[in-house]
């Protein structure tokens, strides 16, 4: 935390991620000693790349700390700090055997676009209603780390805005806030905990009646026979944060619009299973 805010920008470089070590040093001879990687599983990098990346995204300076750093940091320079795509090879092609395999996926960029939002810069690519906007080009990119960047890049840049086109981007990603008539996608749970921890951030303070009564509903809910225990606690614990969000500093107070939901009385008998005459 003692790097935040302190890179110099330069418009025409990239951001250098740093490698994330995996050997030490043993004393007392202080020799080199390497992890060994062959017992982990293959995906154990993806997370802990991610968050290189959000670590790599905070030396930026905060979008309000002068107007040159907004001139550097745009929507060119966003795209211009995006890894090269991956090219599907066609399957039995002889003639691309011998060609450089595309390099591997950067889960570290997921991060990168989250600490753009937390800095306040993410909100420079287009979220309008073209077929091709920049969030749906990296949205289809397939990667779990990517959607999950961009989810709560965004809603943290937009903080409290309610923003219609985002909270739609994020709704899509959110089951339980489709039609029954929509076509179910196969979402991964990690997506849709990152979807719901966004709403929260997005509609932070505003006490929004379809979100609070979703949420609420959401702490609730019985898990379904495909989701694993550790997946639907992880679910209730963002949906109850996302709760905390919304109805931020309210409290002290009964919420107007939102009696009838029952909030405290539903929160106790989701936390004791009993009813408000056991207080």
């Amino acid at each position: 935390m003692m790097t935040v805010g302190t890179h110099n920008l330069v418009a025409s470089e990239q951001l250098i991620f740093p490698n994330i070590v995996l050997a030490g040093k043993v004393p007392p001879t202080m020799s080199n000693l390497a992890l060994d990687m062959s017992s982990c599983p293959a995906n154990f990098r993806v997370w802990p790349e991610f968050h290189n990346g959000v670590a790599a995204g905070l030396r930026l300076p905060k979008a309000t700390s002068g107007r040159k750093n907004k001139q550097v940091i745009t929507r060119t320079w966003i795209k211009f700090n995006k890894p090269v795509a991956q090219e599907n090879t066609a399957a039995g092609n002889n003639s691309n055997q011998h060609q450089p395999q595309p390099p591997p996926p950067s889960y570290a960029h997921g991060g990168f676009l989250m600490a753009l939002g937390l800095r306040g810069y993410l909100c420079a690519l287009t979220t309008g209603h073209a077929a091709r906007t920049d969030l749906t080009d990296y949205l289809t990119s397939g990667l779990i780390t990517t959607t999950c960047g961009i989810f709560i890049g965004m809603a943290a840049n937009m903080r409290g805005s309610c923003d219609q086109a985002v909270s739609k981007m994020l709704c899509l990603h959110i089951p339980s806030l489709l039609p029954q008539s929509f076509i179910p996608m196969d979402l991964a749970s990690t997506v849709q905990a990152a979807a719901v921890a966004s709403i929260g951030l997005l509609y932070e303070g505003s006490s929004h009646r379809l979100m609070t009564e979703f949420l609420l509903n959401e702490i609730g809910r019985q898990p379904t026979k495909d989701q694993s225990s550790n997946d639907r606690e992880g679910f209730s614990l963002v949906a109850g944060l996302s709760l905390g969000l919304v109805n931020l500093g309210k409290g002290a107070k009964t919420i107007h619009g939102l009696e009838d939901l029952c909030i405290e009385e539903r929160l106790l008998r989701y936390m004791t299973g009993e009813g408000t005459e056991t207080r």
